[in-house]
């Protein structure tokens, strides 16, 4: 359902004193073997942690073998399945070629079984270089959903309208692979209107296979839309409007958003409440690197 909000949370040492309890209900948990193994053991769907890059270095893609039995060994344990960092075709942390990283995760696909999940972190200006490129494309068949890291904040270089547009592409692009998403948390951007504009951005591409992170998040601090917040059904497709903002309207509600460099109003089809407030509104206003979600 397009309208339905699946959190991706990144498990890392700071949870590990939460009580398991908390992590019910959560649609996805990315953890670290053998700490992750705590989540797994509590029936909460859980990715493994895994890097050739930092594990072995440029040539991390070769270990094919090495990383396979780490691959048996969480799906012994009840892993969802595998997320593949530092998967870099093009710049950053590069541990091989294009061929020998297909090679890689077809052996993780084949580990995996066809039901086990793959989820790898590439950098989308990177990848989107690589799509044309027939090991990209060997390898990406074999992929479930690929990390949009560092969100659509400042730090993803979605830094005008032009860039946003890309990133919808980019996601578009995907998608007519059978490819899903995480937006992932960025905690260098973290303020409840950093996290709305990432939310509306994720509604306004979500199919169903997608995923979106949230930092810093605790059994004492939730953000509203951690777990399962649904607007239903979209209603009306995203469409770009002439101010330049984006919209998609939901049986339940509606996200906006602003890319950078422009700003506009935007009239409701109803009356509906912006997420983290009480009273209703009839039109919202928006500026560059803005978004909203309401629900009503």
């Amino acid at each position: 359902m397009a309208g339905l909000v699946k959190a991706r949370l990144d498990a890392k040492s700071e949870f590990d004193s939460f009580p398991l309890g908390w992590f019910n209900g959560l649609s996805r948990v990315l953890g670290y073997p053998p700490g992750g193994d705590r989540y797994v053991s509590a029936g909460v769907p859980t990715l493994a942690y895994h890097d050739a890059w930092t594990t072995w270095g440029s040539n991390g893609a070769t270990h094919i073998a090495e990383y396979v039995a780490w691959v048996r060994r969480d799906k012994e344990r009840g892993y969802l399945g595998q997320f593949m960092d530092d998967v870099n075709f093009a710049g950053g942390n590069i541990a091989g070629t294009p061929a020998q990283y297909a090679n890689l995760i077809e052996a993780v696909r084949a580990a995996l079984g066809p039901n086990g999940v793959i989820e790898i972190n590439a950098q989308m200006w990177d990848l989107k270089s690589m799509l044309g490129n027939p090991d990209v494309q060997r390898a990406l068949s074999y992929v479930n959903v690929v990390t949009k890291e560092f969100n659509v904040d400042p730090t993803s270089g979605i830094s005008s309208a032009s860039r946003y547009r890309e990133y919808l592409e980019f996601v578009d692009g995907l998608r007519a692979k059978g490819i899903g998403i995480t937006n992932s948390g960025d905690p260098s951007y973290n303020s409840e209107a950093d996290k709305e504009y990432s939310l509306a951005s994720y509604l306004l591409v979500n199919t169903g296979l997608d995923f979106i992170g949230f930092s810093r998040q605790s059994p004492l601090s939730e953000y509203p839309a951690l777990r399962g917040m649904n607007l239903g059904d979209q209603t009306q497709p995203r469409t770009q409007l002439p101010s330049g903002l984006w919209t998609r309207i939901f049986a339940h509600g509606e996200a906006i958003v602003a890319p950078p460099g422009t700003s506009g109003s935007v009239t409701l089809p109803r009356p509906m409440t912006r997420i983290g407030t009480s009273a209703p509104v009839v039109s919202v206003n928006l500026s560059g690197g803005q978004g909203t979600v309401l629900v009503g």
